[in-house]
């Protein structure tokens, strides 16, 4: 049987080609070539960073409904398809991989180069989170999340020896094991109850948000999920490898873990769990907010007791991802507006400081006056200062806590300034004391300055003008606020919502069934699942 590629997948579809073919060739390209190799990296994620730009140039902000969609059968017995689009979360998202892939390749190349193992699972890595954040097929999307954990662990494996290294392998290994197992578990169980209660039973995520599972199917499925998610973030198995790959690997595994890999567990909570089970959601949301104001604060204290760069930067993330979560159990525009756009701020600021800091096996000395003012403002920056990607998500995240939540949400700001102290009292230190050899050393080459300063650039653009994000965010944010929170999503103005009645000849207008506006505007309830 023959069949073609749909014209609307040819450019997302495009992106995951030229990866993973650019893994393929990696394999093949004689060891000798250690130099070649790097920079064909580099020139496979640029071109990839310029076929995204097309994704967010090309994206239509008005438009409720899916893009670049494309559907092909896999195993048709059991309803697996190769089903991906993007929504105005996940395209930000696929083009903040692009972004930091090239930075991260750049920086390698430029330095001590990448090994085969680490050329094939950056470019491995890239490959799978593009699709994860692309995926509507669930199966598609367990998948994706393997094959990232997978490329985690290549990352991981470099022939350079470094203290830590078979501890924090181990940790991963175990940690992600579970993950993996959990993560299947519910997807299967999700496709049971899907038959169950509809007759037909399906992975795809367009039709299971249309569902009302069971309450009690519901509660155990979305624990499967949260657990998973929050080991992937990780507000879970933290210490077993996240601090340890921070603190003892090189670069490119930092950089990919902190600002790319940790944002597959938040996606998963959002885009998942939250609409295809918004019953359970209610339920166990405040259990997560608690464990995610537990963390927030372990992770402000351990800021002020580390002494390495690594570690106080996992811990920042750790932080920040804390917020993030907080914010999204707000079940309301603003927060989770505010927790989406923090997504995508977490992931530049992080880059920029991990840049900022080098690669410190490869360049060991004290830190310099430039890099250590170029850390410092890369510091301020991620803490959430205002006019700062970071900051503005916060923003939202505050009012969107406000509303039910106002000690969260004075809370939060508070442990931002905590860590943006903590951070900024280890570059002092290293300022005044630099000799001392239990400190914090940084140093960082002419590229990563480079690439810091255009990471920090488009910081301080996602601050000053949030709009074009927020305005591709905001229909993706109301959808699961219409899911979780129906009172509040009746509330907004749902002439402002494209129904879908009114985009019934668009693509992906499926995606919108779920969305309880009726075809006039007109709020509608939302049915009740079955008990």
């Amino acid at each position: 049987m023959r069949w073609a590629l749909p014209s609307s997948m040819s450019l997302l579809s495009a992106i995951l080609l030229v990866l993973v073919a650019g893994a393929v060739a990696v394999a093949f390209l004689p060891a000798a070539y250690r130099a070649a190799r790097s920079w064909f990296v580099v020139a496979v994620a640029a071109l990839s960073m310029l076929m995204s730009v097309s994704l967010w140039t090309g994206y239509d902000a008005q438009n409720a409904a899916f893009q670049f969609l494309a559907r092909v059968p896999l195993v048709g017995a059991i309803g697996f398809d190769y089903f991906v689009g993007l929504d105005g979360f996940s395209m930000l998202l696929v083009v903040l991989t692009a972004l930091v892939g090239v930075l991260v390749a750049g920086v390698a190349a430029a330095g001590r180069g990448l090994s085969t193992r680490e050329a094939i699972g950056l470019l491995l890595l890239q490959a799978a989170l593009v699709g994860a954040f692309a995926a509507l097929d669930l199966l598609l999307f367990f998948v994706c999340v393997v094959t990232a954990l997978l490329a985690v662990w290549l990352l991981m494996g470099d022939e350079h020896p470094a203290v830590g290294r078979a501890t924090s392998r181990r940790g991963f290994a175990l940690s992600s094991g579970c993950a993996a197992a959990l993560l299947l578990a519910a997807i299967l169980a999700v496709y049971v109850q899907s038959g169950v209660t509809s007759g037909v039973r399906s992975f795809d995520m367009t039709a299971l948000h249309k569902l009302h599972l069971p309450l009690g199917a519901q509660v155990w499925i979305a624990a499967a999920f949260f657990i998973t998610f929050a080991i992937l973030l990780p507000l879970l198995s933290f210490e077993a490898w996240f601090a340890q790959v921070d603190d003892a690997d090189r670069l490119p595994a930092r950089l990919v873990v902190a600002a790319l890999m940790t944002k597959i567990g938040s996606y998963g909570l959002i885009r998942i769990a939250l609409p295809v089970l918004p019953d359970a959601a209610g339920v166990l949301a405040p259990y997560l907010a608690w464990v995610a104001i537990v963390v927030a604060l372990y992770a402000a204290v351990q800021l002020f007791r580390v002494r390495s760069w690594g570690r106080a930067i996992a811990y920042l993330s750790l932080l920040q991802m804390a917020v993030l979560i907080l914010g999204t159990t707000a079940f309301n525009d603003a927060g989770l507006g505010g927790a989406m756009l923090m997504h995508v701020a977490h992931g530049v600021a992080m880059s920029a400081l991990l840049v900022s800091v080098g690669d410190r096996d490869a360049m060991p000395g004290a830190m310099g006056g430039a890099v250590g003012v170029l850390l410092a403002i890369a510091i301020v920056v991620a803490a959430g200062v205002p006019y700062s990607g970071t900051g503005a998500g916060v923003r939202l995240v505050m009012q969107g806590l406000s509303e039910g939540h106002a000690v969260w949400a004075i809370a939060v700001p508070a442990l931002m300034a905590v860590s943006a102290a903590a951070m900024l009292g280890q570059v002092w230190v290293a300022f005044t004391r630099a000799s001392g050899s239990a400190l914090p050393r940084a140093e960082a080459g002419v590229f990563n300055r480079a690439a810091a300063v255009v990471l920090l650039a488009v910081a301080v653009w996602m601050g000053v003008r949030p709009a074009p994000f927020l305005d591709r965010l905001r229909i993706a944010a109301h959808h699961v606020v219409s899911h979780v929170n129906p009172a509040a999503g009746n509330a907004a103005d749902c002439d402002t919502i494209p129904t879908p009645e009114a985009v019934s000849g668009t693509a992906g207008s499926q995606f919108l069934s779920a969305v309880p506006c009726g075809p006039n505007g007109e709020p509608l309830p939302a049915p009740q699942s079955p008990k």
